[in-house]
């Protein structure tokens, strides 16, 4: 399919244009980088105090906020940067003022400092040293934070802080050093990430923008704190429907600071390989560092950072020809990042930053590969991001964000050739799956955020746009495959040969785009001075463009409410009920999309020709087209239903916390997750054998394939189709999860635990439909078919197995932290 080059030009001048305009700045599609804080203002005797004067102060930016009391003695701080202490000040004609020091915010908290002035007839200042409060007691959400005493005292494998989010009883991680996470039972794409309040999703990788085998996307050394929402997020954040990750990163303030690192991973302690007569070490070198500081006092600031990891990872060889050979798999990552924060005026702030990853693996899978079978993989991210603050009033807060990222993930074989397969002896030549990857993926955001504060309520409406365009190479098996049944003694000639073509030329490359189109309207309503309402609505809209063979229907359904409640029943901020429901939209992941392009019935083909076929290519060359008159035998297609919607799921959640003491705090709370997937639903699938006949042979029935196949609607043959599984709305997940966990901010032990009940039909991880499924009235319908066996359809590309039902799963987590004080000379 040839590039629509106007099209793609006429689009990014428009993009830029706008983001000109805007101040390219990060997207209201993200999570919250900052925090808010707001209180009442009261005698000693709990009357309000109108028009009191409050101000806010960072020494070490320079940032200060002030406002006044409404009549209801209410003051409300908001978008405020969680870096280092803050002083709250706060005085009225005729009380004694009161100052209130070190205290620290997370990103994403909505804190309530309440304040109790002194009556007093000469000027006197009240000084309070004390931490922010334990208990959230004005929003719903369920969340965690790790900050950044947990980044640098833990140890973090690969020194990637995604290994981190699984301290969270809500979050499993898909696999040993996999940046892939299930939160909340929802799948790795149904999870979203964000950093400095920017999406950092990649719609074609269905994860974070980053090295699929290193980082995160971002040094260790730039990350302030990582908060993680599994449940009753805002409004304000759309896009994915099981929960969200926001990353700060650091910035500069009016100290210079920096640090240095190196951290070295000797092999010599490594165990053998099963199978290998070789020890195999693996050895790792990172090294690097961050500085940050003034440029102007109060007004200018930088911060940067470089960190590279140097890895000397290793394979060994299992096969005959060269047993205990050890083959390098060397891989290099390099890091880099610089931010600046410019203070315009007490009410204009710009905040940019570039980060880029280069990172590059020399591939090899070793047993009976031979050398020269792997590829070279490599994936470079580059991300600019922009954040411009305008504090219009002390009620009125502006925010424009934006972003253009580009990330970069190749596998290019080593040897674009033909591979000789000789079963259980060696395998050389090229890679099967060839050269494929994103080259590269493209992504604009924009948008506008305006927060006002209006007696009792914090509002917050806006809306925002997102472009993704994909250049997508995918042709496995293009170089072709000569399989042996043995070694060169027992099978010296070749007993088939496979090839895949794309049958519409040009195919094999594909540029899949994107629109997501937002808006959003969220009130945190204060009904009393122990009860908030949060209430929200959102709006997204996506459209798909360019996928072959398929004319992306519109989803404008996608309308999205959510309610909310946190009670403080006794108003000392020391206890809080909480709960409240809302539906999140998730957006299309592209690949799996494509999938329906890709492997469709005009998409790909594999050809497989016996030596006695015609058409069997001279060995040892590869067939250099599709042979013309090829008969194909019924394969099976995977494509697209024409009504295919946007996935969705309900969130429900109960819980309640309480503070203990003057430093501990325990919550309990109920998560609860229903969800429509998408599925790939087999329409010609067969027959299945009637219950009474299995119930009479006592439960075991045998039948062929050939047989089964017979009773498929449509009966498979040459140049046909036996499996016709179509992408379609009919998957199916259900998630509960019992949730505990104790905090205690004085000594740093955290503890957390969790009861988990889940469920998933028809889609992957797992997807497997043990099920009969039939039209009716145009969809499809479930049958319960006991002892039948299971159809396994998958989504997941990174395990594209056969994967089991789970209708009905328990776990028990239990997860802990502890940090002890240390002291020295």
């Amino acid at each position: 399919m040839p590039r629509k080059g106007a099209h793609a030009t006429s689009v990014r001048l428009f993009v830029l244009v706008s983001s000109l305009c805007f101040g390219l700045t990060s997207p209201s599609l993200a999570q919250k980088p900052t925090f808010d804080i707001e209180g009442i203002v009261t005698d000693a005797q709990q009357a309000v105090l109108p028009g009191a004067a409050v101000t806010l102060r960072n020494a070490a930016t320079g940032l200060v906020r002030e406002t006044t009391t409404d009549t209801n003695g209410r003051y409300v701080f908001t978008s405020l940067p969680p870096a280092e202490q803050y002083v709250l000040e706060t005085e009225l004609a005729g009380f004694a003022s009161e100052r209130r020091e070190n205290l620290t915010f997370n990103a994403g908290q909505r804190a309530v400092l309440n304040v109790a002035l002194k009556l007093s007839t000469v000027e006197e200042t009240i000084t309070v040293t004390g931490d922010t409060p334990l208990v959230q007691t004005t929003s719903a959400e369920v969340s965690r934070t790790i900050e950044s005493r947990d980044l640098t005292a833990l140890p973090v494998a690969e020194r990637n802080y995604f290994r981190l989010l699984t301290l969270d009883s809500n979050v499993v991680a898909r696999g040993p050093g996999s940046n892939g996470l299930y939160v909340g039972g929802g799948d790795v794409w149904n999870f979203g990430t964000y950093v400095d309040g920017t999406n950092n999703f990649s719609k074609w990788l269905t994860l974070q923008r980053a090295p699929q085998r290193g980082s995160a996307g971002f040094a260790l050394e730039t990350v302030k704190e990582v908060q993680i929402i599994t449940n009753q997020f805002s409004a304000e954040f759309g896009g994915h429907s099981s929960g969200v990750m926001s990353m700060i990163t650091k910035s500069g303030t009016n100290s210079f600071s920096g640090a240095g690192l190196v951290v070295i991973r000797p092999g010599d302690m490594d165990a053998r390989p099963p199978l290998s007569a070789t020890k195999i070490p693996f050895n790792q070198q990172q090294f690097g560092g961050n500085v940050g500081g003034p440029i102007v006092k109060d007004r200018v600031f930088f911060f940067g950072s470089y960190e590279r990891r140097r890895e000397r990872s290793q394979v060994s060889v299992t096969s005959l020809v060269d047993p205990g050979l050890v083959v390098p798999t060397p891989a290099d990552e390099d890091q880099g990042h610089v931010r600046g924060d410019i203070r315009f005026t007490p009410a204009q702030t710009l905040a940019v930053r570039y980060n880029m990853v280069r990172w590059k693996q020399d591939n090899e899978s070793g047993g009976l590969q031979l050398p020269g079978t792997g590829y070279i993989w490599t994936n470079n991210v580059d991300t600019i991001q922009n954040t411009w603050t305008s504090i219009i009033s002390d009620r009125l807060l502006n925010e424009v964000r934006g972003q253009f990222s580009r990330y970069y993930d190749l596998r290019a074989a080593k040897c674009d050739c033909v591979q000789f397969n000789r079963q259980g002896y060696s395998i050389t030549g090229g890679v099967a799956t060839g050269t494929w990857g994103v080259i590269p993926e493209d992504t604009w955001d924009l948008s506008n955020t305006t927060s006002l504060w209006r007696g009792n309520h914090s509002m917050k409406f806006g809306g925002g746009v997102t472009y993704d365009v994909t250049t997508q190479r995918y042709l496995p098996n293009q170089n072709g495959v000569y399989n042996f049944a043995g070694g060169p003694a027992v099978a010296p000639n070749p007993n088939l040969f496979t090839q895949a073509f794309a049958l519409v030329p040009g195919q094999d490359v594909i540029y899949p785009k994107a629109w997501v189109f937002s808006s959003f309207f969220q009130d945190d309503w204060r009904l009393a001075n122990n009860l908030t309402l949060n209430v929200g609505l959102r709006y997204d809209v996506e459209v798909v463009d360019d996928i072959p063979d398929w004319p992306a229907p519109v989803d404008k359904n996608n309308v999205d409410p959510r309610v909310g409640f946190a009670w403080d029943p006794r108003g000392d901020q020391r206890w809080s009920v909480r709960g409240g429901v809302g539906r999140f939209t998730q957006q299309n992941p592209i690949f799996t999309i494509v999938k329906g392009a890709v492997l469709g019935r005009n998409g790909i083909v594999t050809l497989a020709l016996p030596p006695s076929d015609p058409a069997f290519p001279t060995f040892p060359n590869a067939l250099p087209a599709f042979p013309p008159g090829a008969v194909l035998p019924a394969r099976n297609i995977q494509e697209i239903a024409s009504d295919l919607e946007n996935e969705y799921a309900w969130q429900y959640s109960i819980g309640a916390q309480r503070q203990l003491g003057a430093r501990t705090s325990v919550a309990v709370d109920l998560n609860v997750n229903r969800a429509q997937k998408h599925g790939f639903l087999d329409r010609n699938f067969p027959t299945p054998i009637p219950r009474e006949v299995v119930n009479a042979a006592g439960g075991t029935v045998v039948r062929t394939s050939a047989q089964a196949d017979l009773t498929r609607p449509i009966v498979p043959g040459p140049n046909g189709f036996r499996r016709m599984e179509y992408l379609t709305n009919e998957g199916r997940s259900w998630y509960e999860g019992l949730g505990r966990g104790a905090r205690s901010r004085g000594l740093g032990l955290e503890h957390s635990a969790q009861l988990r009940r889940l469920g998933h039909l028809g889609h992957s991880r797992p997807g497997c439909l043990p099920r009969r499924l039939a039209p009716r009235h145009g969809r499809a319908r479930a049958e319960r078919q006991p002892l039948q066996p299971a159809l396994c359809v998958g989504l997941d590309r990174h395990d594209p197995g056969l994967l089991r039902e789970l209708p009905h799963v328990q776990r028990h987590h239990a997860r802990g932290t502890q940090h002890l004080a240390q002291r020295g000379c």
